[in-house]
């Protein structure tokens, strides 16, 4: 009755199961290929390791992109070994001007901040406005022609 082929397997032989994935057929190869299909990412591809970047960069680029009010306070102790406020200032502008210069190298586009408009220009805007709003005065009635008036035919009748 208990034949070595139905018994139970044992540690050792379940242990030693594997699975090997088939070859696949070249039809599904070409489909896969005219559809642009992708394998999905794999275990093995989430191990691999990321490249790690410096901390000397990140610090950097956090100098550069925080606000005046977020940095850091800068205290001089030794004027002739310290910078100083406005030699820091001076070197962050420098390090954003050659990071811009880079982008710009690179083709990345970069996007600035408007300029401000000046008073006498927003005046001469203003004026035009003024000079508009005369002619297009909402108290002044005007009579729309394209109203269908029945009124009118019954009255020459």
């Amino acid at each position: 009755m208990s034949n070595k082929s139905e018994s139970k397997a044992t540690y050792k032989q379940r242990q030693a199961i594997s699975y090997t994935k088939p070859a696949e057929p070249a039809f599904l190869k070409q489909l896969k290929q005219k559809t642009g299909y992708r394998e999905p990412a794999t275990i093995d591809d989430k191990r691999a390791e990321l490249p790690t970047a410096t901390e000397d960069d990140d610090e950097q680029k956090d100098l550069t992109s925080a606000r005046e009010e977020d940095r850091p306070q800068v205290v001089v102790l030794d004027p002739s070994k310290d910078l100083s406020q406005e030699q820091v200032d001076k070197v962050l502008k420098k390090q954003e001007d050659d990071d811009e210069k880079q982008k710009i190298d690179e083709g990345k586009i970069t996007f600035k901040k408007p300029l401000k408009r000046d008073a006498q220009a927003d005046e001469k805007k203003d004026d035009s406005k003024r000079q508009r709003s005369i002619y297009d005065d909402p108290r002044v009635e005007k009579k729309d022609v394209r109203l269908l008036s029945f009124a009118d035919d019954e009255e020459d009748v």
